[in-house]
């Protein structure tokens, strides 16, 4: 069985949540969890699910013959027995010799040794269990960790001990060991220890009121605290003449990293000879105890051949170590120790021909504002999603993706039956709002991750607390309905898109690259006062994401702003901006210490619930669009002052013109980043806005190694001025033309 086949079995298990006995059931697999509702699968689907059912039928016809028999408690002698003969049954012991015989032909003394020693330990070790155990009874579970430990142990005499002789091993799987020198690395705090933190539904005082009671649950993080503790123990006491503990100074990223709390008490307890600070350069005069033995001796040229990047000069041995290797069949190995004093990590731009082929391959360059959002917040990052086309494997959770479809998609069956019925959010009856959100929920619950929250009770619980959540939403839609003077227009209203009156917006860039940005807007609220229509564009979110000024400024935040243009131009003249907003869908707990009453509960909900976002600075229509409003609104985040105006005092009140400088804005940014997309720009420049960055989740880091101690590799520290010097800037480049004027 290839490598191939075998990780596009563990793909297929990993999306569809096979695992436990599902392996052993006599039907093939399907796409379809739930047969009173298959999924309709094209041509190119069926032959891939027909070749994942071969695939997973030759590891059953292995496997299955051994599982019959491991169904039950055995004596390790009969373990040993049944693992033994059934390994020669798959022919393992011919295999090795195969691949000992074709290593030895091709010259690879070394790795043919290993093939054959590889068999010679695994019938040593079953042995020495047998002479040991072999009468004692155990299951499955616990045969299958003694071999698991016996195998990480196994020590296979390719190299002379007097040279090298290492044993590398986990600290909880290494107890059994001893040793004359230890080491202990990754001593740091964070990292071992690891933080402890309460986790699950319980806290570590339940547990243990639990636990008193005869109910035993998992570990809590007491227990974990406990264990790693005695873990550190074991690490210490398995050295017979020296024991070393190392950390890091830093991380990946640069950050700073603390050594652990353990290393503080050794040295306080006097047990430390000393705490020494590594680097990978050789102090002068010690060459001879470091230049050992190949390849070791190589890692140390880059430290000591740096000086020579830069013109300086160099210790002539380590010119004699590059030229030995080099000249002694290390060639390869000695040139890939020192490229990295050469790379730098900027990649090319891509010609106009790839361009279009990667993102226009039909001459228009498509995308929503979420696309371009992305590029702005790393180029490499947004050519590694649409032109690499690289995603990371679909595994069978319910992550946050998928929480946003279930909610939006919730919201958006019950407003469209208001709209069938020419009805507005405060025409539900309260009674009936938890069995309309269950209605919704249930309809939408087995197209998520493939009816992934009827899976188990784990799931089928947070199902309800989603149904609370939207509740709960609801409810606060429909209060807020019943003050306000503007209706729901319309909701998942797309732009650019097949089958949609909306036009798209379209423009040209310099290069004749045509650009097209398509999107679906969440809901849409209007109210005609005279000759105008105000609008309110609203966003549906189940994260804390806030509209600022800063973030439009930088490119990070258009989609609001650029729905808000697009309704204008297709609503008509006569249209005005009144709001962009989001509108969280959350359930949010709040920390008190004490007890309050359920009508502050209430309260601590709503404020967290309120509608943000930018706002028309006219108190007039402002007092329309929440009619109760006494001050602080309710329901969205302003302030009416006595005199009838607004309060702004976080840069969200602005006139008409000012909308207009906004929208203008948006506009350009998006004109910008199509701009570079058509350059084929790919650089490795993620923004940096504060302290937040993309890279702390991005997917990609493992391809573009971003890394700001490496030449050429620097944040964009974008939007650092005063958020009214930005303002300022936006609105004096508002005048100017730009494509999307023509």
């Amino acid at each position: 069985m290839s490598r191939h086949d075998v990780d596009d079995l563990e793909n297929y298990c990993l999306a569809y949540g096979i695992q436990g006995r599902h392996w052993l059931r006599d039907g093939e697999w399907t796409y379809g969890r739930r047969q009173e509702q298959p999924q309709v699968v094209d041509e190119r689907e069926e032959t891939c699910l027909q070749r994942i059912n071969d695939i997973r039928q030759r590891v059953r016809d292995i496997l299955f013959p051994c599982w019959n028999e491991a169904q039950e408690s055995h004596c390790l002698r009969d373990w040993c027995t049944l693992l033994y003969r059934w390994l020669c049954r798959l022919g393992i012991p011919d295999a090795l010799r195969q691949w000992q015989e074709e290593d030895e032909q091709s010259g690879l003394a070394e790795e043919g040794k290993e093939h054959e020693q590889v068999w010679k330990r695994i019938g040593t070790f079953l042995n020495e269990i047998v002479s040991l155990c072999g009468d004692d009874e155990t299951n499955l579970d616990e045969f299958s960790r003694i071999v698991e430990d016996g195998l990480g142990s196994l020590k296979f005499s390719l190299i002379p001990p007097t040279l090298d002789h290492v044993t590398l091993t986990a600290v909880e799987r290494g107890y059994t060991m001893q040793a004359k020198v230890v080491f202990l690395c990754g001593v740091n705090d964070g990292i071992f220890p690891q933080h402890s933190q309460e986790e699950g539904l319980f806290s570590d005082k339940e547990r243990h009121r639990l636990a008193d009671l005869g109910i035993v649950l998992g570990p809590g993080s007491r227990f974990r605290s406990f264990q790693e503790r005695f873990l550190f123990y074991l690490g210490a006491t398995r050295a017979s003449e020296r024991f070393v503990v190392s950390y890091v100074v830093a991380d990946d990223d640069g950050s700073a990293l603390e050594k652990a709390s353990w290393i503080h008490q050794l040295c306080d307890k006097g047990y430390t000879a000393g705490i020494i600070r590594k680097d990978t350069k050789v102090p002068p005069g010690q060459e001879a105890e470091y230049l050992l033995a190949l390849p070791a001796a190589l890692d140390y040229l880059p430290g000591h051949l740096r000086p020579a990047a830069e013109g300086q000069a160099v210790d002539p041995v380590w010119w004699a170590l590059y030229d030995w290797a080099w000249q002694h069949g290390w060639r390869h190995q000695a040139v890939r120790a020192v490229q990295g004093l050469f790379h730098t990590n900027l990649p090319v731009t891509l010609p106009e021909a790839l361009v279009r082929r990667l993102f226009a391959p039909d001459g228009t360059l498509r995308g929503s504002v979420t696309k371009f959002e992305q590029y702005r917040s790393c180029p490499f990052a947004y050519y590694s999603r649409y032109g690499l086309g690289l995603e990371e494997r679909p595994r069978y959770q319910f992550a946050a993706p998928d929480l946003g479809m279930l909610v939006h998609g919730a919201l958006r069956i019950i407003g469209e039956k208001l709209l069938r019925e020419q009805k507005q959010w405060h025409d539900i009856p309260d009674s009936e709002v938890p069995a309309i959100c269950r209605q919704a929920t249930d309809e939408l619950a087995p197209q998520v991750q493939h009816d992934i929250l009827m899976s188990n009770a784990y799931f089928a619980q947070i199902k309800e607390r989603l149904i609370q959540t939207l509740t709960r939403t609801v409810r606060r839609l429909s209060a807020f309905s019943a003050v306000s003077d503007f209706h729901m227009e319309g909701l998942e209203k797309s732009f650019g898109r097949p089958g949609s009156p909306w036009e798209a917006l379209r423009f040209t860039l310099k290069n004749g690259l045509h650009v097209v940005v398509t999107g679906q807007i969440d809901r849409i609220d209007t109210l005609r006062q005279g000759d105008h229509k105000y609008v309110v564009i609203i966003d549906y979110k189940s994260g804390r994401k806030q509209l600022d000024i800063s973030q439009i400024f930088t490119g990070l935040e258009l989609q609001l702003l650029t729905y808000m243009f697009v309704a204008l131009l297709n609503i008509g003249g006569d249209a005005i901006p009144a709001a962009v907003l989001y509108c969280y869908v959350r359930n949010d707990r709040v920390s008190l210490e004490y007890r309050v009453s359920d009508e502050d509960k209430k309260k601590l909900y709503e404020s967290k619930g309120k509608l943000t976002g930018f706002y028309l600075d006219d108190g007039q229509v402002m007092q329309q669009l929440d009619t109760s409003m006494q001050g602080f609104s309710d329901f969205l985040n302003l302030r009416l002052k006595k005199d009838g105006t607004l309060s702004d005092a976080s840069h969200t009140l602005y006139n008409e013109a000012g909308w207009s400088h906004l929208l203008d804005w948006a506009a350009r940014q998006i004109e910008d980043i199509a701009g570079h997309i058509g350059d084929g720009d790919i650089s490795i420049h993620p923004v940096l806005l504060g302290q937040k960055a993309p890279c702390s989740y991005c997917p990609y880091r493992p391809v573009c190694r971003f890394d700001v101690a490496m030449a050429g590799n620097t944040y964009d520290a974008a939007g650092r001025e005063d958020k009214d010097d930005m303002i300022r800037k936006m609105f004096d480049e508002g005048d100017d033309e730009h494509v999307l004027d023509k």
